[in-house]
């Protein structure tokens, strides 16, 4: 009875010998439904494509795993993670707050240690915008700065002049002698590299022999660890984790950033929940549509009443038009809404603003996990607006 139900409820919506102002208001209420699920398609798509897009940009500077000492600030003595399956290559660092001078003009900022494997750990070349990577130059020490550092500070690349780096000494410091809190060395800043505002904006990679020497420490605050392409981060960090013992804090990716990504999800949820609404209001075109076909439908109703079709059957007839009208909204919305991602993942149409990314055009990403909620909902919405309206509707009919 179902399929003689969904077959009424098709002759009454897409009948070829009915021609009434229902259908034309059938037709209206498709494409209330089709604009919002088009809407929702094309900006969930739209954060997928930010997402992507951020994480990218942060594994240009920030590794696939990150260790740390769980007490204090720098550590030595750990085992050897070559023979850590998942694990491709791995490079120490030191970081420290510093003050940066350059001529006339003082920045505070992250001074960043690095060794020789850094560059084959994390592909910060492919960030540079001015000047070359070689934070050392035979005994030289040199500098690459973060856009924004760079910026702060006027730093030009290609005239040799010294940058200033003072950190804080160790130890008990004469309040007579407050000169003597700070420890300072110079080297030479020979490029810049550009990222994120938050990233370039504090950055200093120096060498990692100048940083130790600076901060009076022979030691390492943190190691950067690539792993093999395809390797589980989580298996890895588990498996690094049983390696160094409770004595370090290991982090995936993801949970170095982890408020970052969380504030994206939040943001990416709540234009669902802002679109879902704007979804219900557009589904009261199908409560039109619907008490409209009941009221023109009587002497149907009243004969299938009378051959013995029961209330719940008849309501079935009028709840699964209301769905036929939303699938086919969704269906129109799904095809409008993805062939709009595809031209802009294409052809860039909707270009962004200002230079503070790596491409010119709104980033897009249709996920089928999105696209597969987005068609629930239509149908969950679509099957509440239907059956509180054909309950209501009907109950002016006797049994």
């Amino acid at each position: 009875m179902s399929l003689l139900s969904l077959w009424i409820a098709r002759r009454y919506l897409i009948s070829p010998k009915s021609h009434s102002v229902i259908n034309l208001i059938s037709i209206v209420s498709a494409f209330t439904v089709a604009i919002p699920v088009a809407a929702m398609i094309v900006l969930l798509s739209v954060f997928n494509g930010f997402d992507g897009l951020i994480r990218q940009m942060y594994k240009n500077f920030d590794p696939d795993i990150r260790i740390e000492a769980a007490r204090g600030k720098f550590f030595k003595g750990y085992p050897s993670l070559s023979g850590v399956e998942g694990v491709q290559s791995y490079s120490e660092m030191v970081e420290q707050t510093a003050l940066f001078e350059y001529q006339d003009h003082q920045f505070v900022g992250t001074m960043r240690g690095v060794d020789s494997m850094y560059k084959n750990v994390i592909p910060i070349e492919q960030t540079l915008t001015r000047g070359r990577w070689q934070p050392e130059f035979g005994e030289i020490n040199q500098a690459i700065l973060g856009q924004g550092v760079a910026h702060s500070l006027g730093v030009n690349v290609h005239i040799y002049y010294p940058l200033k780096v003072y950190v804080p000494k160790n130890g008990p410091v004469s309040p007579f002698l407050p000169i003597e809190s700070v420890k300072g060395e110079k080297l030479f800043p020979v490029g810049v590299f550009s990222l994120d505002a938050q990233s370039d904006g504090e950055y200093v990679i120096v060498p990692l022999r100048f940083a130790q020497t600076l901060v009076g420490e022979k030691k390492v605050s943190a190691i950067a660890v690539k792993l093999v392409a395809g390797a589980d981060p989580n298996q890895v960090k588990h498996n690094l984790q049983q390696l160094l013992g409770d004595d370090f804090v290991i982090k995936t990716h993801s949970e170095q950033k982890q408020s970052v990504y969380r504030i994206m999800q939040y943001e990416k949820w709540g234009i669902y929940t802002i679109l879902l609404l704007v979804m219900v209001i557009g589904a009261f075109g199908i409560v039109g549509a619907l008490v409209m076909l009941i009221m023109e439908k009587h002497r149907d109703i009243e004969t299938l009443t009378a051959m013995g079709l029961t209330r719940d059957k008849l309501k079935m007839i009028f709840i699964n038009e209301g769905l036929l009208i939303a699938l086919i909204g969704g269906l129109i919305g799904g095809v409008f809404g993805g062939a709009l991602c595809w031209g802009q993942a294409r052809w860039g149409w909707v270009k962004l603003q200002g230079q503070s990314f790596l491409i010119d055009y709104y980033p897009v990403d249709v996920h089928f996990v999105d696209v597969l909620l987005v068609y629930l909902s239509v149908v969950v919405v679509a099957w509440l607006m239907s059956l509180i309206t054909v309950s209501v509707t009907l109950r002016s009919y006797k049994k």
